[in-house]
């Protein structure tokens, strides 16, 4: 135990050093440590808040010590959660009859970051926090498992609309950059190429169904052609992606505990899809075109082998450095590119924060822990054993059971919800119209009739929905208020009953009762705006 005579002799030393898991030395004295040099500034914990708290000299010295210590095996991330539940909590000090009168207004998030804390507190001194940590540990965490809408499984219609809007967005980003680059070849597209970019890695997250670290440490040399090995030892050169059906991807385990940059890998590679390992590598080609640019506007020409090498180490989503970096020469460049390290990457525990942020401008609702949610339970309800479902994400046999949550009845109530919420207010502000734009092309029924007109005629001729009841509800597609919709509403609730008549499951008819249901609020929405213009008038 440290008594007040070690206390004050640690107050009296200018200096404690240990090296953070991502290999920086900090002093553990201080109230700030850089734990992390990724990106343009690191990733610094801050414990000022520690003199705020009153906390006496000693519990300051046990705290610091044993964060530090911590901070020398565990992520950045366990490590903030640690200091964020003393620092947004109303302690008096860390003794059991404080913590227990604090606990009832304690969340749960932050009672499971004391519990890891007070173990750790435990190592650095068992018998002053043994009792507090024993104690903690016989609270149950309410680990609710009721279905709230911004939580858990995306319904059908959620899941339409995100991969929907999706589709559209990269499409729309590709088609600009293959237009920008045609005008001009010399045009260095860093934003247009960081913006595909995320779009990608929001791709992947929901393809792979992979947590947006394990994306952040990817790198060009970790994606090959199906059919090809990782092993071979000039795996930077020898690949020609020039024609190609498939990629594979290489990925890195994201969470065990000690969350490290490319160590782990996987025991098998993902295989990328068709249609994504387009779009993939339509982004690696840019991506290529411009480090090229780059690299000859600040160091000449550069051998093709060379040049090969370094974009093979290349984290495949780059941060601003990558473009903005002052290096004297090629040599010093390729000093700070290996396959283990950093640079250039988003630093790992960001990286969700990044693509959360990405796509909630971008107007794309998605959220990879909720996404997990959706493809476990789906597999789940498919009935696919247990052991196969665990290996979807990457998670144990026994944390698959909280994946069911949501049966039928709840789907169709929050399939329901949302598309009263976010579909009719979305297709008031742009999807209907009332008349037609000549420059635009129409969509039109089986009996030439016209419904509306699509936005972008390129989208449309990749798109593999059915016309036009896939139309619906799509961004790319204008309803036109006057038409005959109800047309297409009775031919798809026909289309329906011959399915489900000849035998089809519920689960197989999803996507059409999804179109059905956007249909009906097409025609709804229209009936609402012409009575809204008739009270104009």
């Amino acid at each position: 135990m440290i008594n007040n005579n070690s206390t004050n002799n640690i107050l009296n030393r200018e200096t404690i050093e240990f090296i953070s898991s991502n290999g920086l030395t900090f002093n553990a004295l201080d109230d700030s440590w850089l734990l992390n040099d990724v990106g343009r500034n690191g990733i610094r914990l801050n414990l000022h808040f520690l003199k705020e708290k009153n906390f006496d000299n000693e519990t300051i010295i046990d705290i610091k010590l044993t964060i530090a210590k911590a901070a020398t095996t565990l992520s950045i991330s366990t490590i903030k959660n640690m200091t964020y539940c003393l620092k947004s909590e109303s302690y008096k000090s860390l003794s059991i009859k404080d913590i227990k009168l604090s606990l009832p207004n304690i969340n749960n998030h932050n009672i499971k970051a004391l519990q890891i804390l007070f173990k750790h507190l435990t190592y650095h001194n068992k018998l002053k926090y043994v009792d507090t940590y024993n104690y903690l540990m016989t609270v149950k965490v309410n680990n609710n498992k009721n279905y709230d809408s911004k939580k858990h499984s995306y319904s059908d219609v959620e899941k339409y609309s995100i991969i929907t809007k999706l589709n559209n967005k990269i499409r729309q980003s590709i088609e600009k950059q293959i237009i920008e680059s045609k005008d001009n070849m010399n045009y260095l597209m860093k934003k247009k190429l960081k913006h595909l970019g995320l779009l990608i890695a929001i791709r992947l997250m929901m393809g792979l169904v992979r947590r947006p670290s394990q994306l952040s440490c990817l790198k060009w040399i970790d994606i090959i052609p199906v059919g090809s090995n990782f092993n071979d030892i000039e795996i930077k050169n020898i690949y020609n992606y020039s024609d190609i059906n498939e990629l594979q991807v290489r990925m890195f385990k994201g969470k065990q505990g000690d969350l490290k940059f490319r160590k782990n890998v996987e025991k098998y590679p993902l295989i990328i899809n068709h249609d994504i390992s387009e779009e993939l590598l339509f982004y690696r080609c840019s991506y290529k075109k411009s480090l090229k640019i780059y690299f000859k506007k600040n160091f000449g020409q550069i051998e093709d082998d060379t040049f090969e090498s370094i974009f093979s180490l290349c984290p495949i989503f780059f941060c601003d450095t990558l473009f903005e970096i002052e290096t004297k020469n090629i040599e010093e460049f390729i000093l700070m590119i290996t396959e283990k390290s950093q640079s250039f990457h988003y630093p790992i525990e960001y990286f969700s924060r990044i693509i959360n942020q990405k796509s909630k401008i971008m107007n794309i609702p998605i959220l990879n822990n909720r996404w997990r949610h959706t493809i476990n339970t789906a597999a789940i309800l498919k009935g696919l054993p247990i052991n196969e479902v665990a290996k979807i994400t990457q998670i144990t046999e026994k944390a698959v059971k909280s994946y069911i949550d949501l049966n039928h009845n709840e789907r169709n109530m929050i399939d329901e919800k949302f598309i009263a919420n976010d579909f009719i207010n979305h297709i008031f502000s742009k999807n209907i119209i009332d008349i037609l734009d000549k420059s635009k092309n129409i969509i039109i029924n089986e009996d030439s009739i016209i419904l509306g007109q699509n936005d972008c005629n390129h989208t449309c001729s990749n798109c593999k929905s059915s016309r036009p009841i896939g139309c619906y509800g799509c961004d790319n597609f204008h309803a036109l208020i006057t038409a005959n919709h109800d047309a297409v509403l009775q031919e798809a609730n026909r289309k329906y009953d011959i399915r489900k008549s000849l035998g089809e499951p519920i689960s197989n008819l999803s996507r059409l009762s999804t179109q059905i249901k956007l249909i009906e609020k097409t025609i709804e929405s229209c009936q609402l705006k012409l009575n809204k213009d008739k009270d104009y008038d």
